[in-house]
This record gives C-alpha cells, structure tokens and sequence, in this order.
C-alpha cells in the first residue's frame, strides 16, 4: 500500500512539471543554445558578478598570504582581491570585462574616500539614494574615466541585486522561493534564528528542498548559467552528475551557518549583510586596514586579457596567481598558453598556481603538468565548486611552453 502512495505522490508532483517542462522547452532549449552568446553579450555592456563568488576564507587558509605576497587575479566584484589585501598583499586584478573593473574602482574609492558608517549603509544596506548623493561630489571626481563613463550611464536601483547574476539571484530568491514554498528561508534569517534553529526548519522542508533540486537541474540550471555567468564548457563539467543542485542545497543550507557566517547567499536571500555577516573589508575592523593598503598603492586594475597584461604592463614576480574558476571556460590550447606565459612572470620557488573548477578532477592537460595537489575545501560557503586546486611551480617538474 505505501508502494501506491509514493507512486501517486511521485504523479502528482511530476505529471505539472513534466508539463510545463514540455510547454517551455523550446525556450529552453533556445537559452541553452545561445548561453555563450548571452555571456559574451555581457561583456563591456553590463558586470556580471556584484560580488566575487569564492570564499577567500578557503584562499587564505590554503595559501598563508602575507605582505610579502604579491597576487594576480582576476578582478570579478572586486571583493576577492579586497579581502587578500587585508593581509598586507598586494594585488594585481585583471578583466576582460570592463565593467567589473568599474565596479571594484567605485568599490576601492568608496573605501578611501567615505566615512565607514556611509560606505556600509550603500554597499552593506544597499542604500542607493545615498549613493547617488555622494557619488557626484565624493566619488566621481576620484574615479578613472572609464569607471566615470560606467556609472555617468548607470541607474542605480540596487547594488545588492545589480549585474545579471545579481538580478537573477532575485528573481529566483525573491520571486521563484516563495512561489516553491522556500519564502521559510528568508523568514528565519530575518528574525535572526540560530544556526541550530535554522537547520532544524530546513530539516522540515527536506522533502521539498529536494522536489526544488530536481526542478532547478531539470529545468532551469542548463537555460539560466548564462546570468550567473557559466559558459556551456564549464557547465559541461558536471553534466554526469545528477546532483548538482542538491549538493549545493545541502552544504549552504545544511553545513554552513546561513544566519550568521555565509554572506554570499544572506545578502542575496535577505537584500541586505549585517556588519557580522558580510565580507570582511565590510567590517569596521577591517575597512581601515584596506583603506591604508589602498592608500599605499598595493591594488592595480586592469581592463583586458590576462595574456596582455603580462605583457606589457610592469610588475614584481607574481607569488600567488590566484585564476578562480575561469580554466574551465577554456580549451587545452588555450590554457597551455596562458599558463605558459604565466610562469615566465612568476616567483620561481615561491610562485604558486591556485585555482577552483566545476569538475571532479583536473579537467586539461596542461594542468596536469604542473603536478596541482587537490586541497581540502572543507567548509567552502559557497559550495558550488567540486574541486579546488594549488600547484607550487617549485615542484613541478618542467614549466609549460608553447608548442
């Protein structure tokens, strides 16, 4: 009898899915086709990232990063490259986007330009109608003009929600959660529940947290990674697992404390950090310390390909070049090249390649080459990356070369 239970249970959730999956599919179809197209038509219109998605807790814990470090990366929201300056780094932070790179500036000028009280309230509070009080008299005049061109153009309704990952997060924490029954979720942060208060109500919705994760991998995780920046190649990294979406679920939900220590999705959930759950250079302890490292000259930002600035432009040997998870957009010959120009520029027994990917192994074999140890990511709040990786050029046995 429970047999003809679960199987009517199972029909009854099913049979509307599968229907509206067949209505809409060839939209969905057409989104998944053109996600690259998507993703590239991003590039110098709008930023795609508001705020860098890897947890720097698991880059500092990996790397030890000290003043004497001297770290490339790509630049993404910024807050990455902010976050390893805290420990007296200095950073170099590369884009092809231009507007990524406009928005880390407005990031970096607010820091040393603004009392922290107001810098909270607009990039912590998503106060936008201070922003535009202080961004023409305080802000602007101390912006390149690139970023002054960016933000001239831009109407600011949100920080917070700004960029296609931004304005995807809420349509489908805002709209798609309490729709699927999840509207409990930003309830519960709201009113300020404890870790074990929050798991215990997320222990009562497993069943429907799972329903939600075969939906999303259904449905929508292959025609939407194009918004939250996922080209078909990376994607394509973790197409034979059917759990994505629920190991995500499990480890933000589950394993991390959503309510007070993962900022990356209470914002999101909420709309807005608080001064305990934020980044760090969010915090008034730490604003200080990056406001005087950015005083002292340790941030460069650069608009365009990695390969160019190595290049061209003038730097110290490179300790640390920290590539987050951009290999896995990339073809073997491509990462042979880059990384082929990378080592020319790095430290020769200090200079360590650390990078995160989608897939289950080191996916090109170029970076095989380098000998990377898998690292211990446990603890990552962010748990959308399956593997995380450092290779120290010391013990690789032979650099990689153009071929």
């Amino acid at each position: 009898m429970l047999e003809y239970l679960y199987a009517a249970a199972y029909l009854v959730l099913v049979t509307p899915v599968s229907t509206v999956s067949f209505l809409l599919s060839p939209l969905l179809h057409l989104l998944w086709l053109l996600t690259d197209r998507i993703l590239w038509w991003f590039m110098g219109r709008h930023f795609i990232y508001n705020v860098s998605w890897e947890d720097p807790r698991i880059d500092h814990r990996v790397l030890s990063l000290n003043e004497k470090d001297n770290i490339l990366t790509l630049c993404s929201g910024g807050d990455n490259a902010f976050d390893y300056m805290l420990s007296g780094a200095k950073v170099s932070a590369v884009d092809l986007n231009s507007c990524q790179i406009a928005l880390a500036e407005l990031k970096a000028v607010a820091v040393q330009c603004l009392d922290y009280d107001v810098f909270f309230k607009i990039f912590g509070e998503n106060d936008m109608k201070l922003l535009r009080q202080v961004y023409p008299t305080h802000l602007r005049p101390k912006l390149t003009p690139l970023a002054q061109e960016f933000w001239d153009a831009y109407r600011v309704r949100s920080l917070m929600y700004a960029g296609s990952s931004g304005k995807f997060a809420f349509f489908l924490f805002r709209i798609l959660f309490p729709l699927f029954g999840l509207g409990w979720i930003r309830d519960t942060l709201v009113r300020g529940a404890t870790r074990e208060e929050f798991r215990a109500e997320a222990e009562k919705h497993r069943l429907k947290l799972r329903w939600v994760a075969w939906i999303s991998e259904t449905l929508l995780m292959k025609s939407c990674c194009s918004f939250i920046g996922v080209p078909k190649s990376q994607l394509a990294l973790g197409l034979h697992r059917d759990d994505n979406i629920m190991r995500i679920i499990e480890g933000v939900l589950f394993n991390s404390d959503m309510c007070h220590d993962n900022y990356f999705y209470y914002g999101y959930i909420v709309g807005n950090y608080t001064q305990t759950n934020c980044p760090r250079y969010l915090q008034r302890e730490h604003f200080y310390t990056l406001r005087k490292h950015l005083h002292a000259g340790n941030l460069t930002m650069y608009h365009g390909r990695l390969e160019t600035f190595l290049e061209h432009e003038k730097h110290d040997k490179y300790t640390v070049a920290s590539l987050l998870d951009h290999m896995d957009w990339m073809t073997p010959d491509m990462v042979n090249a880059e990384l082929a120009l990378l080592v020319k520029h790095m430290h020769a027994t200090e200079g360590r390649v650390f990078w995160r990917s989608f897939a289950d192994t080191v996916h090109s074999a170029p970076l095989k080459w380098l000998k990377p140890k898998r690292v211990d990511d446990t603890g990552d709040r962010v748990c959308m990356y399956f593997s995380t990786w450092v290779a120290k050029l010391a013990d690789s046995p032979s650099p990689c070369t153009l071929r």
